[in-house]
């Protein structure tokens, strides 16, 4: 079918491997069912939305024209509600990328599965694909990139910030910080890297 103008919603439940692992897979099979159910009553609602396909053991991805980020909150809204199963209630979070560009079919599902990935993972949520979001994604590549370059040729370099205690003016201590310059990044913030280093397993060598 025709995609020319439409959204694409990519979905992703929180909470799905950790029902499995507690109830077994007849919980994992009651919420598909349940999600399914609602993600199909939320698009019968909605002009124009099309359910695309499950894209994952606990992913969905839709179609939609018109108001793609509302159709997306009503989804989440739906979706978070407890879903009952032998008399407890089994509990989701639902992160929802949404991509509203012309391009292509491919790089729609793309861009919603990159904004999908950032949202948070506790409280879930909504977030639009944007060029702010794809710079900060191309940027952390790069990052996480020459930091692997950075831990093998021993680039980074340990500072210690003496510690004032402001009724004495004496220095009590010192803090022990990381500083990284990069012949392409330039000096790059503790903030930027660290996340990155603990997310793919640098950490280590670091501390």
């Amino acid at each position: 079918p025709e995609t020319a103008g439409q959204s694409c919603l990519q979905l992703q439940l929180q909470g799905f491997s950790r029902a499995i692992a507690s109830q077994g897979r007849p919980a994992g099979k009651q919420i598909l069912i349940a999600v399914t159910e609602r993600l199909r009553q939320c698009a019968a609602t909605h002009s124009h939305a099309v359910p695309l396909a499950r894209v994952g053991e606990a992913a969905f991805a839709l179609l939609v024209s018109g108001d793609a980020l509302g159709l997306a909150e009503k989804i989440q809204a739906a979706v978070n509600t407890p879903i009952p199963y032998e008399g407890m209630a089994l509990e989701v979070v639902t992160r929802i990328g949404v991509s509203q560009s012309a391009g292509t079919f491919e790089a729609r599902f793309r861009e919603a599965m990159a904004a999908c990935e950032q949202v948070n993972r506790v409280c879930g949520g909504v977030l639009p694909f944007s060029m702010a979001l794809a710079e900060r994604l191309r940027r952390d590549l790069l990052i996480e990139s020459r930091l692997r370059h950075a831990v093998t040729e021993n680039a980074l370099r340990l500072v210690l910030q003496p510690k004032l205690d402001l009724r004495s003016e004496q220095v009590v201590g010192a803090e022990a910080l990381v500083r990284w310059q990069d012949a392409e990044l330039g000096m790059v913030s503790p903030a930027d890297f660290i996340p990155i280093a603990e997310r793919t397993g640098q950490i280590r060598p670091i501390t």
